[in-house]
């Protein structure tokens, strides 16, 4: 999920990219950033095994979490209703981004053979005719932004850059 090289300054840009107007996030966010780092050192350390592998920080999580708090992401598991799903969606302001008309494709009773990656790749294909983007933050979870389509690509750009995680538009 995380890989060894990890840029806080490129997180830090992509917390404040994402909400700008909460400075309180991103300060938040530099203070995990910073505990993750002294733990890396530690890690990398004769101390390492002082380290209950239960109290590692993850920034990436954190910043999904701290989204989710703002309404700004929706996080859920595979084992999610499509009706919950649709909520869930709903929830982070899909049906304010589209029209009333846009859930009239969605038919939950055919979808419940289907995963929830094939209801996202649905929903993301018809967010596109809206000019809205959906993101799939890589998460234990399945955590999802809805995005104008330009920013797409800058965000996928700044996630992948910060090594702490991954962004894919999905649909």
């Amino acid at each position: 999920m995380t890989s060894p090289h990890y840029s806080a300054s490129h997180l830090l840009a992509l917390a404040a990219w994402l909400m700008p107007n909460n400075a309180k996030m991103v300060e938040d966010m530099q203070e995990i950033c910073n505990a993750h780092a002294e733990q890396q050192i530690l890690l990398a350390s004769e101390q390492a095994d002082e380290i209950n592998p239960w109290d590692i920080i993850d920034p990436w999580v954190s910043l999904t979490r701290q989204l989710e708090s703002h309404k700004q992401i929706a996080i859920f598991d595979w084992k999610t209703t499509p009706e919950d799903l649709r909520w869930l969606l709903d929830s982070i302001g899909i049906s304010e981004r589209t029209t009333a008309t846009f859930w009239e494709w969605h038919r939950p009773d055919e979808w419940r053979c289907f995963f929830a990656r094939e209801q996202l790749q649905a929903v993301g294909k018809h967010l596109r005719a809206y000019g809205y983007a959906l993101a799939y933050f890589e998460t234990d979870d399945v955590a999802v932004m809805i995005v104008p389509l330009e920013h797409a690509p800058k965000l996928v750009e700044l996630a992948q850059k910060s090594g702490y995680g991954r962004v894919e538009i999905w649909g």
